[in-house]
């Protein structure tokens, strides 16, 4: 009944066990908590901090370049 295992006892029904996720009528047993997939690993980012970087002290020293060789 339920969420309760019962059995008739002397024509009364006995609860033998509270099931927390419903019982199985065929087999008269409690359910088995249900099957979560796990959650796959969070994808990592790969750290492109270095590319910018560089490419900012590349900008930088062409920069400088351009204003020494044009004095």
């Amino acid at each position: 009944m339920d969420n309760n295992l019962q059995e008739c006892e002397n024509g009364e029904w006995k609860t033998i066990e509270t099931c927390k996720y419903g019982c199985n009528s065929t087999s008269l047993t409690c359910n088995p908590a249900p099957v979560t997939a796990e959650k796959p690993e969070e994808i990592k980012k790969k750290d492109y901090t270095w590319i910018y970087v560089a490419i900012t002290a590349i900008i930088i020293l062409a920069g400088l370049g351009v204003l020494f060789f044009s004095l």
